[in-house]
């Protein structure tokens, strides 16, 4: 049975979550925060003393849960079609549920890059140090001749840009290309199918 403690700490969390859904980490402010939550100021600065901190906590628990995710994916008993196509996907929902995250992590790492860096390790979330069965895969699709070289490391940034950039760059792909929101979700489904095959198309020899 949780206690009232936790109850109120889950729910300022989620109420910040939606908040930073609703107007990014930089420009929502704790009052709207604690309206969301139904709680007062103060009680919310009982539990963060400020947004910083509370913004830090949303994404160690939404890392927590999504980082596992990927390196299961990414290391899983499958081909590497099958996991480029698994992957795409369930990066790009995850995102669309928490669009806030892209514009948290560059403020971060343009601000606080060792503090993200030791935040991330803090959590054992270091993906890119534990793709020993993705790059053997890789290894041995090279040496067959089905895929070109390539590293784990470099395999998994190409791969999370194509997916991410459009979150980054958002406000510029709607003024250049005249979108609207609507739009935009359009294009994130269509890009569901289309990175998987321009990804492995790139990967062919």
């Amino acid at each position: 049975m949780s206690s009232p403690r936790n109850d109120t700490e889950s729910r300022i969390l989620e109420a910040a979550r939606t908040v930073f859904v609703r107007k990014g980490t930089r420009t929502a402010k704790l009052k709207e925060i604690a309206e969301e939550a139904d709680v007062n100021q103060a009680l919310l600065h009982y539990y963060y003393r400020d947004k910083k901190t509370l913004a830090d906590t949303v994404f160690e628990k939404v890392a927590s849960e999504f980082f596992p995710q990927l390196e299961a994916i990414l290391n899983a008993d499958q081909t590497v079609e099958e996991k480029v196509r698994t992957f795409v996907p369930k990066y790009i929902d995850v995102i669309q549920d928490n669009p806030y995250l892209p514009s948290y992590i560059v403020g971060e790492l343009n601000h606080n890059p060792t503090e993200l860096k030791n935040r991330i390790r803090s959590l054992d979330l270091v993906p890119f140090e534990q793709l020993g069965p993705l790059d053997r895969q890789l290894k041995q699709r090279a040496e067959e001749g089905t895929l070109r070289p390539i590293s784990a490391e470099q395999f998994v940034m190409n791969l999370v840009s194509l997916c991410v950039f459009p979150f980054i760059g958002r406000p510029l792909l709607e003024a250049a290309m005249g979108m609207e929101e609507d739009d935009f979700g359009d294009l994130l489904e269509e890009r569901k199918e289309a990175v998987p095959e321009f990804f492995l198309s790139a990967l062919r020899p």
